[in-house]
């Protein structure tokens, strides 16, 4: 079964941005949100996912935090420096949250795909400018 992991606003009620990831379990959507409160129940607080970069433009995580999760998780979240958590990083840290849970659902985040867009201008000098930027004004 594939599910969703909506990084950001996931309601669209906020500040409206984010971005959604595709995961698959061995399992049904129930299973993997059993597995979910479940390893809420056996991971300390400051490990569980909603309280990372939680709040209206926190998007950094504190270096000791980074590093138990890198401990445990061998994913690094943000910098050395806590800087900037990126988008795939913190998915791929709830898939293996999820995992702690249900060990049996082996759930699994597809890879991150290359967008169309990019920054600066390509070896031919073209550039891809912003596509449907004032939908999310």
């Amino acid at each position: 079964m594939t599910f969703r992991i909506p990084i950001g606003d996931w309601s669209g009620r906020g500040h409206r941005f984010g971005e959604q990831f595709t995961a698959s379990a061995e399992g049904d959507i129930s299973r993997v949100r059993e597995a979910y409160f479940a390893a809420k129940e056996k991971l300390p607080e400051e490990l569980h996912p909603e309280n990372i970069c939680s709040d209206y433009e926190d998007d950094s995580i504190d270096v000791a935090l980074r590093e138990k999760v890198l401990s445990l998780s061998s994913i690094a979240l943000g910098e050395d420096d806590g800087s900037y958590v990126m988008p795939y990083d913190l998915a791929a840290y709830i898939v293996w949250f999820i995992d702690q849970g249900d060990p049996s659902l082996n759930v699994m985040l597809d890879e991150a795909h290359p967008e169309l867009n990019f920054i600066g201008l390509d070896e031919k000098g073209r550039h891809i400018g912003s596509l449907g930027y004032g939908l999310f004004s």
